[in-house]
């Protein structure tokens, strides 16, 4: 779901190698920035505030502009933080909290943006889980990751990795009672696991600070008001014949992902 660029820490354990910046650089991806953006003077690193703290900001700003797209589901970024806090709220009950680490076991949709910032607005860090992943790779990751919860939908949940407990996305919850963001600057905001080219599975830990500039093509429009498109399985097999490039979406305030 997520390729990595930047410099992020990286973790290891007895089956894990560590994410070197040669790596990294093999998986950037380049995202511009239009002049069109609102404060497009914004660098990809968030100087001492958190992702969350950079999205609320633009969500009151522009609460009525729209922040995500897919499949023909789109969100403003007055429903997609209403969303995310309702998701934060539900999560918070549930003991998420500062060093938890929350999986994400979800198609290509508008959800993706939920849950994750739901899970940041917590205060956890988050995994992304790739359901085209074998089951072998799925349960390793969730056992290194040690993850008891994983936000996933009903047409998945019977993929869950055992001793995980699910959160469907799609369980209608109550509003949260106030804007809520436990999220801190230097906190780990995601734990990437990437495939190398010998089968090597590598774990890289990403704080709020360098998320936007590690994950820019997911985080870097929600930080500066612009929106993201989400191409399903389908839209992503035809971009080759008509599906627009991120340097055209960017002249529209639009991301791809």
């Amino acid at each position: 779901m997520h390729r990595a660029r930047g410099s992020p820490r990286a973790a290891t354990s007895p089956a894990l190698g560590i994410l070197s910046a040669a790596d990294l650089s093999n998986l950037e991806i380049g995202v511009p920035v239009s002049r069109d953006f609102e404060d497009s003077r914004t660098t990809t690193t968030l100087s001492n505030r958190s992702l969350c703290a950079a999205f609320l900001h633009m969500a009151r700003r522009w609460p009525e502009r729209t922040a995500v797209s897919s499949g023909g589901r789109s969100l403003s970024y007055a429903e997609l933080e209403r969303a995310s806090a309702a998701l934060a709220q539900d999560l918070i009950q549930r003991g998420a909290s500062h060093g938890s680490v929350i999986g994400v076991f979800l198609h290509r949709s508008v959800d993706l943006s939920v849950a994750t910032l739901g899970i940041l607005r917590a205060g956890a860090a988050y995994v992304p889980l790739d359901p085209e992943d074998s089951h072998d790779r799925l349960s390793f990751i969730a056992a290194d990751a040690k993850l008891s919860i994983i936000v996933t939908e009903a047409a998945l949940s019977e993929r869950l990795p055992g001793g995980s407990r699910a959160v469907l996305i799609e369980q209608p919850r109550s509003a949260a009672a106030h804007e809520i963001d436990h999220s801190q600057p230097s906190a780990t905001a995601c734990v990437l696991y990437t495939p190398s080219s010998n089968g090597m599975l590598l774990r890289a830990v990403i704080d709020h600070q360098n998320a936007a500039s590690a994950l820019p093509d997911f985080f870097l429009p929600l930080t500066l008001g612009a929106s993201v498109v989400i191409p399903t399985l389908d839209e992503l097999s035809s971009r080759s014949s008509g599906i627009r490039s991120s340097e055209e979406a960017s002249e529209r305030e639009e991301w791809l992902l």
